[in-house]
């Protein structure tokens, strides 16, 4: 599942399209990288999940307050890494 980048990340990542969408690449493989170190059963569905609420956030007005828009995602990923441990083995 390779998610086109949504504008509203596209925009948080920087104002030069082509730069932002390279950042986006960037940002969704270091996602990746991050839930395949940490044995997720699917860090392609973890990943695109991370953005998509990042994304629901910012359309009910959530503030970014974080230097580094990267850091921001990367919260929301540990968030959902600790949701999955939380989760029995059994359930898909």
């Amino acid at each position: 599942m390779n998610d086109p980048p949504d504008r509203t990340v596209l925009a948080l990542l920087g104002g030069e399209p082509a730069k932002a969408e390279e950042q986006f690449r960037q940002l969704r493989e270091k996602l990746l990288r991050f839930f395949e170190w940490n044995r997720c059963a699917s860090p392609e569905d973890l990943a695109h999940e991370t953005i998509c609420r990042a994304l629901r956030r910012f359309s009910e007005g959530q503030a970014l307050h974080a230097e580094n828009p990267h850091s921001y995602f990367f919260g929301i990923a540990r968030n959902l890494l600790r949701e999955e441990w939380k989760r029995p083995a059994h359930d898909p």
